[in-house]
C-alpha cells in the first residue's frame, strides 16, 4: 500500500481535465516533473499531485521503464480517459465522479487510505486522531516497516479533504473555492465545532450503469451473463455496498429499484433459496460508461 504522493494538495476542479488533454495534446510533458508544471500551468509539486490523481482515478497508466526511456514516454491514457475526454470534457457530470471514486477505493498503490476506510474501516462517526490511530494499528500489524506517523496523518488530511463536506457550510469566494469535486457525491460531513467526521450510509439513486460497473469491479470486465447473491455481495472489497456506502438494506433497495431502467442488460433480481440473486448480461465497461453518458443528455 502506498501513502502520499499527492504532495498533500487535494485534487481541485478542472485538474483531471487539465492532465488528460497535455497528455493527449503534448505526452512527452510528463516525463520531466519541470515541463510538466509548465505545461499545466502550476508549480512543480502541483503538478506532481495532478500526475498522482491521474494514476489513483486509473485515468493514466504507466509505461514500462524500458520502453519509457526509449519513447520519451511515462504515461499512456486509458480508454476509460478517453470516454470521459470525450463524453464529458469538462467532467461536469456527478456521474464521473462516482465512476471515478468507485476507482480510486479499490486503488492502494496509489490511493491506500481510501481503499482501506471505504472496504475495512466501517465507523460511522470518528474523528482525524482516530483515523490515524486505526490505520496506524493496521498497518503495524500487517507489515514489519510502516509509514510514520506524519505520513499517516498527511494522507489521512488529504483523503478527509476529498471528501468531507463542512456543516456549517462556508460562504466561500468561487474564485477561492478549492474544493475537492469527491464532495458533491455527499458520502461524508464534517462537524466543525466538534471536530467529528460522519460518513453518510443512506439510500442513494443512481443510474443502472453505475451499479453495473461497481460490479465489475468484483467479476471483471468480461462481456457475459453473470448471476450474484446479494448475501454474497455484501462481503466483496470495493463493491458497491462499499462504493456507494450502503446498508444491506439500501443495496438492495439501489438493486431492486434499478430493475426497469436496466432491463437492455437482461437484469433481473430474484428469490433464490432464502436470498436474491441479481441476474444481467455484462455487455462491457466502454458499452456501460457510453450507455451511462448517452442517458444523461
Amino acid at each position: 500500500m502506498r501513502f502520499g504522493g499527492h504532495e498533500t494538495f487535494t485534487l481541485r476542479e478542472g485538474w483531471l481535465v487539465k492532465g488528460i488533454n497535455l497528455l493527449l495534446e503534448n505526452p512527452k510533458a510528463y516525463f520531466d516533473k519541470v515541463d510538466l508544471a509548465n505545461a499545466l500551468g502550476v508549480g512543480v509539486n502541483m503538478g506532481k499531485s495532478i500526475e498522482h490523481w491521474l494514476l489513483a482515478t486509473k485515468l493514466v497508466k504507466k509505461i514500462p521503464l524500458q520502453e519509457a526511456r526509449e519513447k520519451g514516454l511515462k504515461y499512456e491514457i486509458t480508454e476509460l480517459a478517453r470516454t470521459i475526454h470525450n463524453k464529458d470534457p469538462f467532467m461536469t457530470q456527478e456521474e464521473t465522479w462516482w465512476i471515478l471514486h468507485i476507482n480510486m477505493i479499490q486503488n492502494p498503490d496509489y490511493a491506500a487510505t481510501w481503499d482501506w476506510f471505504f472496504n475495512e474501516f466501517g465507523e460511522l462517526k470518528f474523528d482525524k486522531i482516530r483515523l490515524v490511530k486505526k490505520l496506524m494499528e493496521r498497518e503495524k500489524t500487517l507489515y514489519k516497516k510502516t509509514p510514520s506517523r506524519s505520513t499517516i496523518e498527511r494522507d489521512v488530511s488529504c483523503f478527509l479533504n476529498t471528501y468531507a463536506q463542512s456543516i456549517p457550510r462556508e460562504v466561500k469566494d468561487p474564485e477561492e473555492d478549492y474544493g475537492s469535486p469527491f464532495q458533491e457525491l455527499r458520502l461524508m460531513n464534517h462537524q466543525k465545532n466538534s471536530g467529528t467526521y460522519e460518513l453518510l450510509r443512506r439510500p442513494r439513486r443512481l443510474l443502472p450503469e453505475l451499479f453495473l460497473y461497481a460490479l465489475n469491479t468484483i467479476h471483471g470486465d468480461e462481456e457475459g451473463s453473470r448471476d450474484i447473491t446479494l448475501s454474497w455481495l455484501t462481503k466483496q472489497r470495493s463493491g458497491p455496498l462499499q462504493a456507494f456506502c450502503l446498508s444491506s438494506e439500501g443495496l438492495f433497495e439501489l438493486a431492486i429499484g434499478i430493475e426497469h431502467a436496466a432491463q437492455k442488460y437482461e437484469y433481473s433480481v430474484r428469490s433464490l433459496a432464502g436470498d436474491r440473486q441479481i441476474v444481467y448480461s455484462n455487455p462491457g465497461n466502454k458499452t456501460l460508461l457510453n450507455n451511462m453518458y448517452e442517458a444523461l443528455k
